[in-house]
């Protein structure tokens, strides 16, 4: 209702399951969504050292669809206490996108997500438990061509094992994740030195930084860095000596994985972040709970 205002938005949002058989489902559900622009993004002063604003952004505009089918199969069969999976696939649309182009806030092409996903759990008797899950992801743009740089797959394989009873359980997961690209404007500078060659001197360095002292960059310079694929180890204990104290010892990324992360915007311009950042180390933590 102020300067800074948007037209009312109606959004829609509708779901229907369907038990075809007995333990088995269908759903399918629909929804849309709206983000407006925040005040940073409109207003922000472009001549300090920040991002400029644009008054002119429009509401970001989204439409979601998914369908799923889970199911509970082979329950109470011998050690199986209980087998469940899901699958579902998904689009969701997303319109009116706001990011930064150019050192400025403003509306992109439009973003496509097209994703297929399964989930199984596997229970046993004894307290243990084991689940795999699978995840597809594809993204489209139209300013842009295909989001590559975002996995997309990955996988995930989880277990519960119960040591001792209740007493002593140990968690593991292992995740595994598709390679992806970055795009990377740093020029090569390795090998570069700080004084010209001397006309007629064979034996000088052909790798140049200018009188200026500074190395130029072109267009061509652009490339693309491949993230593999990488793989990344949790494990962890919990030993609870009784219904109120429980010490768990957490270890993440056991495979000592250097992994980075991806940019979701897939970002050709230059800008302050010339290379992947990299995600955490290796790291483990030691906890107690004691409850009252």
């Amino acid at each position: 209702l102020g300067t800074l205002h948007y037209d009312p938005n109606i959004t829609l949002a509708a779901t229907a399951v369907w038990n075809f058989i007995p333990n088995w489902h269908l759903k399918v559900n629909y929804a849309q969504g709206f983000r407006p622009p925040v005040f940073n993004n409109t207003a922000a002063n472009g001549e300090a050292v920040q991002i400029g604003g644009n008054p002119d952004l429009t509401v970001e505009r989204s439409e979601a669809t998914q369908a799923e089918i889970n199911a509970r199969i082979f329950k109470g069969d011998r050690r199986i206490r209980e087998l469940s999976f899901r699958i579902d696939g998904s689009y969701t649309r997303v319109n009116n996108l706001i990011q930064v182009s150019s050192g400025n806030y403003s509306n992109s092409g439009d973003r496509a997500l097209t994703s297929l996903e399964f989930l199984g759990k596997l229970y046993l008797q004894g307290g243990h438990r084991i689940e795999l899950g699978y995840t597809y992801l594809r993204g489209d743009t139209s300013d842009k061509g295909r989001l590559r740089s975002l996995p997309e797959n990955w996988f995930s394989l989880a277990g519960v094992w119960s040591l001792i009873g209740s007493q002593l359980t140990a968690t593991t997961t292992l995740k595994i994740t598709g390679a992806a690209e970055d795009p990377n404007r740093l020029v090569e500078y390795r090998g570069t030195a700080y004084m010209p060659c001397n006309p007629g001197d064979t034996t000088c360095n052909p790798y140049v930084v200018p009188p200026s002292g500074q190395v130029g960059v072109l267009a061509t310079d652009l490339v693309m860095d491949r993230l593999p694929p990488t793989a990344d180890l949790s494990l962890g204990v919990q030993y609870s000596p009784s219904p109120k104290l429980s010490v768990r010892l957490a270890a993440y990324n056991a495979l000592f994985a250097h992994t980075y992360q991806p940019d979701v915007f897939f970002d050709y311009e230059p800008h302050l972040e010339y290379l992947p950042n990299p995600y955490e180390g290796f790291r483990a933590y030691l906890s107690a709970t004691y409850q009252y």
